[in-house]
């Protein structure tokens, strides 16, 4: 019996890492510039949200993502009075969860992109009424 369980351990474990390795490596590999965490499908960010390393990850990715966008604006305006999308990690979580939600099929980077695109049109917005 306990031999049986063993092997049935075994086969377990080499389904699981046959079908699902092969599924992270690529990925890891989908595009020349977008790798990692940015090409995880929104579905699985919204399986895990409970899951503080999952928070952790995002928020971070998310951060850096908006970083750099906000430093190419700059670049690209000429201008260090470029709008710059500024939020705090809460709002990014819950913000990346809200515009996961829309479409789950979506890549990480895809959602994160509209984030930072509202953030944008609300900045813009509220510079008009200021003038």
């Amino acid at each position: 019996m306990k031999l049986f369980v063993k092997s049935l351990r075994c086969v377990f474990l080499v389904t699981f890492f046959a079908a699902f390795v092969p599924l992270s490596v690529s990925a890891n590999h989908k595009g020349k510039d977008i790798t990692g965490i940015a090409t995880v499908p929104c579905s699985n960010i919204i399986m895990f949200q409970q899951n503080p390393a999952t928070q952790r990850d995002v928020t971070g990715w998310v951060q850096k993502l908006i970083a750099k966008v906000n430093k190419s604006a700059v670049e690209e305006t000429d201008s260090p009075n470029a709008p710059q999308v500024s939020l705090t990690p809460e709002l990014l979580w819950f913000g990346t969860l809200l515009y996961c939600g829309l479409d789950p099929s979506q890549p990480l980077v895809k959602a994160s992109l509209r984030l930072i695109d509202a953030e944008w049109d609300k900045l813009r917005e509220n510079s008009k009424k200021d003038l």
